[in-house]
């Protein structure tokens, strides 16, 4: 952002679900270069979030979605139950 034209105070970021969980960590570890985030079908997974200013969050979720549980916890799927040896 330094060297391109990209305006500091407009940066953005979204993701899908790992996706939206890595944007919630940028958010928690580089609060000063983001504006905002948009969670789509994630969640917080980061211990221990202290973000050096407040970040807004959208968060979109579905109350049916068996990855990640709209409650939190582990997956509702058998293969997510299921450890390989």
């Amino acid at each position: 952002m330094a060297e391109g034209s990209v305006d500091p105070g407009r940066v953005f970021v979204t993701g899908v679900s790992n996706g939206a969980m890595l944007a919630y960590r940028y958010a928690c570890e580089e609060a000063e270069r983001v504006q905002a985030i948009a969670s789509v079908a994630g969640s917080v997974t980061v211990e221990d979030c202290r973000p050096s200013r407040p970040v807004s969050v959208l968060e979109l979720r579905g109350s049916a979605d068996p990855l990640v549980p709209f409650e939190g916890g582990s997956p509702d799927l058998p293969e997510a139950r299921t450890r390989a040896p």
